[in-house]
């Protein structure tokens, strides 16, 4: 998939410049489209959410600076470049229900030494490093939508690295996330993701203290 067609628009204007991937249900049956892309609509309701999450009580007053719906159009626009994919689920009645974003990676001096022993430990050679993150909606949470948004998401992005570099066999996920949030935690597990260490997050990142990092080959 090249960047140009992240960018083609359809008729309904809350999905322009944005690309249906698939359907998917929850545990009851209930419908959700999963989208590529990223438009306004979709910036202001990601920044919404933000806005009204108590865990953002916990952001550094920078990191809530950055999460304008401006701020996020911006750093999620893709380019030749950057490598970002968007990814957005949508209810029936078009609610946005859960956002996530892929890229690729450049670590930090901490996180690069705990990659670096964890492919040490498994024969994984120069993998393309690709960070990742998603949300659900608290509305949303707990209907059985997070390992099937996260097996989609991660099949389009492979996807996407093969029609650009010609190659996605030696990919390794990574992800982090607060080591107190077990939910979180529980359902990288079930999905394929293994713990990798601890690090400190920078004074100027989004949450002060530790951050677990986890990773998937």
């Amino acid at each position: 998939m090249t960047n140009k067609e992240y960018i083609i628009s359809d008729s309904e204007k809350y999905r322009s410049d944005l690309i249906k991937i698939t359907e998917i249900e929850n545990r009851t049956g209930n419908k959700y489209t999963l989208m590529v892309g990223i438009n306004e609509k979709l910036a202001i309701a990601w920044a919404n959410i933000i806005s009204t999450d108590p865990e953002v009580i916990k952001w550094t007053a920078e990191a809530r600076k950055r999460s304008t719906s401006t701020d996020i159009l911006q750093r999620n626009k893709p380019s030749e470049t950057k490598n970002i994919a968007t990814y957005s689920l949508w209810s029936e009645n078009k609610n946005l229900a859960a956002v996530s974003w892929y890229q690729i990676w450049e670590p930090g001096k901490e996180e690069q030494g705990l990659i670096e022993k964890f492919c040490g430990e498994n024969n994984i050679n120069k993998p393309y490093i690709i960070t990742s993150a998603f949300r659900i909606v608290a509305d949303y949470r707990r209907q059985g939508l997070a390992g099937k948004i996260i097996t989609n998401t991660e099949t389009h992005y492979k996807s996407y690295l093969l029609a650009k570099f010609k190659s996605n066999d030696n990919i390794l996920f990574t992800l982090e996330t607060d080591e107190n949030n077990i939910p979180a935690v529980q359902t990288y597990l079930k999905n394929g993701y293994k713990t990798i260490g601890t690090f400190d997050q920078p004074e100027k990142e989004s949450f002060h203290g530790k951050r677990l990092l986890m990773a998937k080959y």
